[in-house]
C-alpha cells in the first residue's frame, strides 16, 4: 500500500506497517488499517506465526497509557491474519464499529499472547465453497476438522470478522452474505482441539497448555442486490439516548422501503422509512409512528425493494432524523476492489480518513490547515484477486448459487428482500459468579461429620480436594457482557476468582449477600460436588460448592441448604458446574431426592427456573456463544427458543455424546407454569401458590 500524498513523518511512525515479528519478543507492532469499502470495518493485516495466538489493541491519542484491548485470545490463521474492527459497544472496554461515522481515529498495535503446542497439530478444511465461488443471500458453509486428541468447536470468518461457531468436528455454519460489501473477500475457518475443553472432574485438571488451532482460507466472491447492511447498536437503548442507524446499498439504484416490526408478527408496522439511490441511511430514535416509545421486545428491520422506477413513499412521521435520498454518483476514483475490477484496472483507493487536529501556537487547529488536504490512498489489487474476479465473471452464467440468489422485487414488494432481528431497549440484566484458580497441590478439609467420624466424602471419592484449575471460566467470565448485551441483557454483576466469596452464593438470612438477587439470570461457573456422607449437622445428603480463596488459601463449601436463588429480579439460575443436581439414576449416592424432600434446593419460590448438571461436565470456552444464539433465537429448532430450551442445547453443544454410561445429564427444576420462559421477559407467570419446596417439579433434558 502506499500513499499518494506525502503525510506528516508522525504518521507514518505511528502507523508504521509491519509483516511480522521474532517469536522471542512480545513487543507490540504497529499495524496500518485498511477499508476495502466505504461504511466497512477497517481491516488488519499481518503476516502471522502460524502457531501464535495475538491480542490487539487499540488507541485514539497514542499516549503510553491509552492502549485498550480490542481482541484477545486471537489465533493465527496461518501465515497470513486478518482481523476486522466491527467494535464492541457491549464488551467491558466498549467501542463503536469502526465503520461508524461517529467512531473516532484509531491506531491498532498487536503482541503475540502465547505459542501453541505442534504436539497435536490440527487441519481444518472448508467442503462446500470452492476458491472463486460467487455467494449470495444466506449461505451454508460446511467444513470439518481434523486433530489427534479431538476437537472441541471451530469459527468462520468474513475478513477476520468472526460470524459464526460450531462444536464438534464437523461444521455447518449460516453465513449471511448481505452483512458485507459486494466484491471479494475471504473465508477463513479455525479449529480448536480438544485443549480447550476442561473437565470438572478433579482427575482431569486443566494442563494450561490451552487449545491448538488449525486453519484454512479462500478467497470468494459476494454478489447481492442489497448488501452492506448494518446496525449501529445491536441491542438498541433509546432511552439512554442513542440513535439508531440503519443502512445499505442497493447494486443499482432503486425505490426503498425500510419497515419496523415485531419479530413475532411482521405484518404489524411500528415504524417505516422509506427513500430512494443506491443508498439506505435511516437514523431512528426508537419510537413508533405515533410518537410513543417502543416497549422492550425482539424486533424486525424489514427491507423491500419497490423497483427501479417507483415513486417513494411517504417517510415516517416524527421518529424519522434522516433518510438518505442519494442517487447513484460517480466518483473520479474506483473505492473498491469490485468497482477497479470491473473497470479493467487494477488498483482501487480508499477515500482519507478524519485525521486528528494538530497543535499550533498553543491551539489545536483542523489537520488540513497545517499540512493540507489528505489524499486518498492506493491498494494494488493482486494477482491472486483478479484472477478469482476473472474465474467468477467466467463461470458466472452458468453458475448454481450455493444458496438464496440475489431477488428483485415488484413495485408492490410482495415480501421484505432482507431482514434483520435485534432487541430494542433494556430488556433484562445477567450476573456471572465465576471460580476456575483452585490450586494443583494441597489438601483441604470437605465439611466435618463430626469429632469422631471425620469428613463428608465426596463425589469423587476423596476426603480432600482441591478439585482441579480450571482456566475456562474466566473465558466465560470475559465473554458474557459481549454475548448477552446484544441480546438485551448488561451484566451487572461479574466476579472471578477471589472476588466470587462464599458469601455471594449464601442467603442473607445466614449472613450471605446472595449477591445475584438483583439481575434477572444469574450464572455460576466453577466446580460443585455432592457428598457421598450425610454430614450429621445435617441428617441428609447434599450438593456443595468449594469456594477457594487465593489470599488466606483456605476452601469454604457452601452447602446446597444455604443457597436460595430467587428474588422479584432474579428468575432464572443456571450453574455451569457439576453434581449440583446429582440423581442415583445417573450416578452412584445420587442426591437430588433427599435435597428435594428436605427443602435444600438451592431455589425458592420467586424462582422460576434453576438450570444444573446430574453429572460431571465439560468446561467449554464457547458455552455463551452457544447459550446467547439459542436463547436469542438464532438457532434452527424453535424448542431451543425457551430458557430450557436453551439450556438443553448448551448441553448438546458442549458436553461429550451422551450414552448409557458416564453421561452429562443437563438437569432443569422449574415451575409447570414457567416452562415456556423465553429470555425477554417471564410474561404474566405468577408465583406457584402454597407449593413451598416440597412441590418443585423437575425435567430431565438430554438426548
Amino acid at each position: 500500500m502506499r500513499t499518494t500524498t506525502k503525510l506528516s513523518a508522525l504518521l507514518h511512525c505511528c502507523w508504521a506497517l509491519s509483516s511480522g515479528f521474532a517469536q522471542n519478543t512480545n513487543r507490540p507492532v504497529f499495524l496500518q488499517p485498511s477499508k476495502d469499502a466505504p461504511g466497512a470495518p477497517a481491516i488488519l493485516r499481518w503476516t502471522s506465526d502460524p502457531m501464535a495466538v495475538y491480542s490487539i489493541e487499540y488507541s485514539t491519542t497514542l499516549k503510553t497509557n491509552a492502549w485498550l484491548p480490542a481482541q484477545g485470545n486471537f489465533p493465527a490463521q496461518g501465515t497470513n491474519t486478518w482481523w476486522s474492527d466491527t467494535g464492541s459497544e457491549f464488551s467491558l472496554s466498549p467501542r463503536l464499529s469502526s465503520a461508524d461515522p461517529l467512531s473516532p481515529f484509531r491506531f491498532y498495535r498487536l503482541c503475540v499472547e502465547r505459542y501453541m503446542s505442534n504436539a497435536s497439530p490440527v487441519t481444518a478444511t472448508i467442503d462446500n465453497v470452492n476458491e472463486g465461488t460467487i455467494l449470495s443471500g444466506l449461505v451454508d458453509v460446511q467444513a470439518t476438522g481434523i486433530a489427534t486428541q479431538g476437537l472441541s468447536s471451530a469459527k468462520i470468518y468474513v475478513d477476520g470478522d468472526q460470524t459464526g461457531v460450531e462444536a464438534g468436528s464437523s461444521y455447518t455454519f449460516s453465513l449471511e452474505t448481505r452483512s458485507y460489501p459486494n466484491g471479494p473477500h475471504r473465508l477463513s475457518v479455525v479449529a480448536q482441539d480438544a485443549g480447550a475443553v476442561e473437565s470438572t472432574e478433579e482427575t482431569n485438571a486443566a494442563t494450561g497448555l490451552g487449545a491448538t488451532y488449525g486453519a484454512t482460507n479462500i478467497d470468494v466472491m459476494f454478489s447481492n442486490s442489497l448488501s452492506n447492511v448494518r446496525v449501529r447498536y445491536q441491542a438498541f437503548r433509546p432511552d439512554l439516548g442513542q440513535t439508531q442507524n440503519i443502512s445499505g446499498v442497493w447494486s443499482a439504484a432503486r425505490a426503498w422501503r425500510l419497515d419496523v416490526t415485531p419479530a413475532s408478527d411482521l405484518s404489524t408496522v411500528l415504524q417505516s422509512f422509506s427513500g430512494a439511490g443506491t443508498e439506505i441511511s435511516v437514523a431512528w430514535d426508537g419510537k413508533d409512528s405515533n410518537g410513543s416509545q417502543i416497549t422492550p421486545q425482539l424486533l424486525g428491520y424489514q427491507f423491500y425493494d419497490l423497483g427501479p422506477d417507483s415513486v417513494p413513499q411517504s417517510q415516517g412521521a416524527g421518529s424519522m432524523l434522516a433518510v438518505s435520498q442519494n442517487q447513484t454518483r460517480a466518483l473520479p476514483y474506483p473505492i473498491s476492489p469490485w468497482q477497479a475490477l470491473s473497470a479493467g484496472l487494477t488498483s482501487y483507493f480508499l477515500p482519507p480518513p478524519p485525521m486528528p487536529p494538530v497543535r499550533q501556537n498553543g491551539l489545536y487547529v483542523p489537520w488540513e490547515q497545517v499540512y493540507g488536504p489528505v489524499g486518498p490512498t492506493e491498494v494494488k489489487i493482486s494477482a491472486k484477486q483478479q484472477q478469482v474476479f476473472l474465474d467468477a465473471i467466467a463461470a458466472r452464467s452458468s453458475r448454481v448459487a450455493v444458496s438464496g440468489a440475489p431477488t428483485t422485487m415488484t413495485q408492490t414488494a410482495s415480501g421484505p428482500t432482507f431482514s434483520l432481528f435485534w432487541p430494542i431497549g433494556r430488556l433484562g440484566t445477567m450476573g456471572v459468579l465465576a471460580q476456575g484458580h483452585h490450586p494443583r497441590l494441597g489438601s483441604y478439609p470437605t465439611p466435618s461429620r463430626g469429632p469422631a467420624l471425620g469428613n463428608v466424602r465426596m463425589s469423587s471419592g476423596r476426603q480432600y480436594g482441591p478439585w482441579g484449575r480450571l482456566g475456562t471460566p474466566g473465558t466465560i467470565a470475559i465473554d458474557c457482557p459481549i454475548g448477552f448485551a446484544p441480546i438485551g441483557y448488561q451484566v451487572l454483576v461479574n466476579k472471578l476468582d477471589d472476588s466470587c466469596t462464599p458469601a455471594d452464593l449464601r442467603k442473607e438470612s445466614i449472613g450471605g449477600s446472595n449477591t445475584l438477587k438483583q439481575v434477572n439470570l444469574g450464572l455460576f461457573v466453577g466446580h460443585s460436588v455432592a457428598g457421598k456422607d450425610i454430614e450429621l449437622s445435617i441428617g441428609y445428603l447434599q450438593s456443595y460448592v468449594p469456594i477457594y480463596s487465593r489470599s488466606n488459601d483456605s476452601m469454604t463449601f457452601v452447602k446446597s441448604s444455604e443457597m436460595k436463588f430467587g428474588s422479584s429480579s432474579l428468575k432464572w439460575m443456571t450453574f455451569y458446574s457439576c453434581n449440583l443436581l446429582r440423581d442415583s439414576l445417573y450416578r452412584s449416592d445420587g442426591v437430588y431426592d433427599q435435597m428435594k424432600n428436605h427443602s435444600a434446593i438451592p431455589m425458592n419460590s420467586q424462582l422460576h427456573i434453576l438450570q444444573a448438571y446430574a453429572t460431571e461436565v465439560s468446561v467449554h470456552p464457547d458455552m455463551v456463544a452457544f447459550w446467547t444464539r439459542a436463547l436469542s433465537g438464532h438457532t434452527p429448532n424453535p424448542a431451543h427458543h425457551t430458557v430450557l430450551g436453551a439450556w438443553q442445547y448448551v448441553c448438546l453443544q458442549t458436553q461429550p455424546v451422551e450414552a448409557a454410561t458416564n453421561a452429562n445429564v443437563s438437569r432443569s427444576v422449574y415451575w409447570p407454569e414457567c416452562s415456556g420462559d423465553y429470555i425477554y421477559g417471564w410474561g404474566p407467570q405468577t408465583d406457584p401458590s402454597g407449593g413451598g419446596q416440597a412441590n418443585l417439579q423437575e425435567d430431565d433434558l438430554r438426548r
